[in-house]
């Protein structure tokens, strides 16, 4: 099964149920990435498209990651104290 990446031996080791699940979205999906293609090149064709286009793709994307600045800043510092206590913990637990 090209469209999916798998091997013909992957492929007939498949559960049947799973197999034709697999072949009934083949052509749904594939129909799915040319829409996105002829989008894509649509959009192309004028500066402001492209801009539309590439915020309709954030939009689906969603936020990925959210950086608190705050918080970052908090992390970066040092924690001498409690570093010098996990070393003191080692101390007393080392057979040294």
């Amino acid at each position: 099964m090209r469209f999916y990446g798998l091997s013909d031996q992957e492929t007939l080791s498949l559960p049947i149920a799973r197999f034709w699940l697999l072949h009934r979205n083949t052509d749904r999906l594939a129909a799915e990435e040319s829409i996105r293609t002829a989008q894509i090149g649509a959009s192309m064709q004028s500066g402001e498209g492209f801009g539309q286009y590439m915020t309709v793709l954030r939009d689906q994307m969603g936020e990925v990651v959210k950086i608190d600045r705050a918080a970052e800043a908090m992390v970066s510092e040092l924690d001498r104290a409690g570093l010098a206590a996990l070393k003191a913990m080692k101390a007393v637990g080392s057979n040294a």
